[in-house]
């Protein structure tokens, strides 16, 4: 029925020219995830707080910005470290690997930086666990030093650095950090020296040993409960809060 057949025309110039542009297309994004994975690799990430651990200093909900180079950035493939701008401070706000986590699988670690470069960070896939142990970072202050002697009394942690006589409370020895520490109401029959309760045992922390803990102090699981961390751990500093904007800055 050639009186429904429509005469077609083909330009192979048009054709080549989309081609050019759906290759173009196709090493930008590569350019750009490449960069994407250095710099978050490298030199800052996106963060999202979920839990009440560091309230009142960040809520769930907020995002942070941290930086390895603070205290050194790990090379991705090769696992070594480069040398840090400095070395971890009490009162530092950081991420930490935790001691407990069992990193996912091969698929999940290729498959992450993918999602997470194309929903912007809004999405990662380490991130929104329902479970702690798959968090492969989570939020703390760190609260003792390597040489530290640290005990905790009614929530606040007394400290005698090394060479010292005497403890002093975190907030005279912690440099120029100031920040408030949160005390939830604990049931009647909780006791002190139960997990989440107010007193830890005196320790006195090893070479290359750091003591953390939440601000939140009866809502955080951290040293107190799975021990002081290596330095190795220590995986960023954190820098600023971006969102809510109405609370953009240092914390």
């Amino acid at each position: 029925m050639a009186f429904f057949r429509r005469s077609r025309s083909y330009s192979l110039y048009r054709q080549d020219r989309s081609g050019k542009r759906v290759r173009r297309l196709a090493r930008l994004a590569i350019q750009l995830f490449l960069v994407y994975i250095l710099v978050t690799g490298l030199f800052a990430r996106s963060y999202l707080v979920e839990t009440a651990a560091m309230q009142p200093t960040l809520r769930e909900g907020e995002r942070i910005i941290a930086t390895p180079l603070s205290y050194g950035t790990r090379v991705p493939v090769v696992d070594m470290r480069l040398p840090g701008l400095g070395e971890p401070q009490r009162g530092d706000l950081v991420l930490v690997e935790p001691p407990y986590y069992r990193p996912p699988n091969l698929l999940v670690r290729i498959a992450a930086p993918v999602v997470s470069f194309i929903s912007g960070q809004r999405y990662q896939l380490t991130e929104g666990a329902e479970v702690a142990w798959q968090r492969a970072l989570v939020l703390k202050r760190v609260v003792g030093l390597p040489g530290d002697t640290i005990r905790f009394t009614d929530f606040t942690a007394y400290i005698r650095p090394a060479g010292s006589a005497a403890y002093l409370p975190e907030g005279a020895v912690n440099g120029g950090a100031r920040y408030e520490i949160a005390i939830e109401r604990s049931p009647n029959a909780h006791r002190s020296g139960d997990p989440f309760g107010g007193n830890y045992e005196e320790r006195t922390l090893g070479e290359n040993e750091y003591f953390v803990a939440g601000d939140n102090r009866s809502a955080s699981l951290d040293s107190r409960h799975w021990d002081a961390v290596p330095r190795e751990s220590l995986h960023s500093r954190v820098i600023m809060r971006y969102y809510p904007f109405s609370r953009l800055g240092r914390p």
